[in-house]
C-alpha cells in the first residue's frame, strides 16, 4: 500500500516539478528538491529492508538419518529426519542371528553405543554366544585290526566339555564286514575294510578305519625264560604270531609293572627293566590266543663318584740290620660295576675305576674289592685284588673282570650285588 501511494504521488507532482525546473532557478540557500531518481532509490531501499526483516524470522532445523543393520549388513530400519541432539531409538523387532554348527547366539547390543545424533550414523547389531555345540570327537582308536568273529569296544570323547547335544550316532560304511551298535561295540563279520563313524547332531564326526582279517592260529615264543640286566632299555622279546599275513589286535601284560615297563604302551613286546625281580609277561590276541615268558631281572649297576681311599705298606730289609717301610696311598673314583651275560648263560662281573696316588714311596699298590653276590646269605664271589701300577704317573684308569657266576647258581632265583671297598 505504501509503495503504491508513493508511486501515485510521484506522478501527481511530476508536471509541476518539471515546470519549475524549466522556468525558475532555486533560491540561494533554499532546500533542494529531490529528483525522481532519488525518490525511486529511497523507495527501493525501504522495500529491501522490509523483505530482510521478514526472512530473519524463519528458523532452519538440522535433520539426520539413522540406519539400523544386522550383523551381516541386512538393513533392519531407517529413521530419517532425526533432529540434531536427539537420542536414536530402534522400533523394529529384536534382531536375531541363526545358529551355525558350532554356536547359538543371543542379541547383546548395538555398536557403536547409542548416543545423541549429530550426523548421519549406522548402528550394527552385536551378539554373544548362548550355547556351544560339539566341535571335535576323539575316538579311542583311529585304526583297528581285528579277527573275524571278534568284537572291540570303541569309545569317544565329545569336545568341548560344555557343549550341548553331545550324543553321538554310530554307523559303519560296510556292515557286511564290520557292524557297530549305538554304544560303539564293533563286531567283525568277514575279511575286508570298513569305516566306523561317530557323528553328533550338528555334523561333527570322527572315523576309525577297521581292517578285518583271519585270526592268528598260533604264537611261537623262542624262550620260556629270559634273563635281563636291570637298566636295560628297549629290550625286544623274540616271538612270532602266525600267520604273518594277519594283523589281528594283540596286547601284552605283566604281573609286576615295577619290574617291567612296556615302551610302546602294551601293544608290542618292547620293554625297559626297572628293578631286580622275577615276573611274567603275557601276550593275548583278540581271537583268544595267549603265551607267556618269565623275565628274570638281575643286577643293579653300581656306580659312584664318591672316592674310596686305600693305603698299602710293606717292610723291606736293607742289608743285614735295617728295615725300610714303603707306603702308598690312593683315592679311587668313578667306580662302576656291571653284569654281562655270556652266550652259554653265565653271568660275568666287570669293573672300572680311576685311581689317583696321593702318597707314593713305590710304584705298585693294589685296590682290594669285596664283590659279593648274595644268594641265600651265601657269598658266591670272593674278594678280588686289583693291582695298580702307577709307574711315572699319579693317575691311571683300570678295568677288568671280577669273576663269573655260573647259570646254575642264579637261574632259579634273583640275586643282587653288594660291592664293598
Amino acid at each position: 500500500m505504501e509503495s503504491s501511494l508513493k508511486k501515485h504521488l510521484i506522478f501527481l507532482f511530476l508536471p509541476s516539478l518539471l515546470l519549475t525546473g524549466c522556468n525558475s532557478s532555486p533560491k540561494s540557500g533554499g532546500k533542494k528538491a529531490k529528483s525522481v531518481v532519488e525518490i525511486q532509490s529511497s523507495s527501493s531501499s525501504s522495500i529491501s529492508h522490509s523483505s530482510s526483516s521478514q526472512s530473519s524470522s524463519v528458523q532452519v532445523l538440522d535433520l539426520f538419518t539413522v540406519t539400523w543393520k544386522n550383523y551381516d549388513g541386512e538393513v533392519l530400519e531407517v529413521d530419517k529426519n532425526v533432529q540434531k541432539g536427539e537420542m536414536p531409538s530402534y522400533d523394529g523387532q529384536k534382531p536375531t542371528r541363526e545358529s551355525d554348527n558350532l554356536y547359538s547366539y543371543v542379541f547383546k547390543d548395538w555398536t557403536p553405543k547409542l548416543s545423541a545424533v549429530y550426523s548421519d550414523i549406522t548402528y550394527t547389531a552385536q551378539y554373544s554366544i548362548k550355547d556351544y555345540y560339539p566341535s571335535e570327537i576323539e575316538l579311542s582308536d583311529s585304526t583297528l585290526s581285528i579277527g573275524i568273529g571278534f568284537t572291540h569296544q570303541l569309545t569317544c570323547t565329545v569336545l568341548p566339555d560344555n557343549a550341548i547335544n553331545r550324543d553321538v550316532t554310530w554307523s559303519s560304511s560296510n556292515e557286511s564286514i564290520a557292524e557297530v551298535d549305538q554304544k560303539g561295540l564293533v563286531t567283525a563279520k568277514q575279511s575286508g575294510n570298513a569305516k566306523i563313524q561317530a557323528k553328533t547332531s550338528n555334523g561333527t564326526k570322527a572315523t576309525c578305519e577297521i581292517e578285518v582279517k583271519e585270526p592268528y592260529s598260533s604264537i611261537y615264543m623262542r624262550k620260556s625264560e629270559v634273563t635281563v640286566q636291570v637298566g636295560t632299555e628297549n629290550y625286544r622279546l623274540d616271538y612270532s604270531l602266525y600267520p604273518t599275513t594277519t594283523s589281528e589286535y594283540s596286547w601284552w601284560e605283566t604281573d609286576d609293572p615295577n619290574i617291567i615297563q612296556f615302551v610302546e604302551g602294551e601293544t608290542k613286546a618292547v620293554f625297559n627293566v626297572l628293578d631286580a625281580g622275577k615276573t611274567k609277561i603275557r601276550v593275548y590276541t583278540a581271537s583268544g590266543l595267549s603265551a607267556e615268558c618269565t623275565i628274570l631281572a638281575i643286577g643293579l649297576i653300581y656306580e659312584t663318584d664318591v672316592p674310596w681311599h686305600f693305603t698299602h705298606s710293606v717292610t723291606t730289609t736293607v742289608g743285614n740290620y735295617s728295615t725300610t717301610s714303603l707306603h702308598c696311598e690312593m683315592d679311587v673314583t668313578d667306580i662302576k660295576f656291571w653284569f654281562e651275560l655270556e652266550t652259554y648263560g653265565a653271568m660275568k662281573i666287570y669293573y672300572s675305576f680311576t685311581a689317583t696316588a696321593t702318597f707314593k714311596l713305590y710304584s705298585n699298590s693294589w685296590c682290594q674289592f669285596s664283590a659279593q653276590v648274595q644268594y641265600e646269605d651265601a657269598t658266591i664271589l670272593e674278594t678280588k685284588k686289583v693291582m695298580c701300577d702307577f709307574e711315572q704317573n699319579d693317575v691311571l684308569v683300570k678295568s677288568g673282570s671280577l669273576g663269573t657266576i655260573s647259570y646254575d647258581i642264579f637261574s632259579s632265583r634273583v640275586g643282587w650285588y653288594e660291592i664293598l671297598p
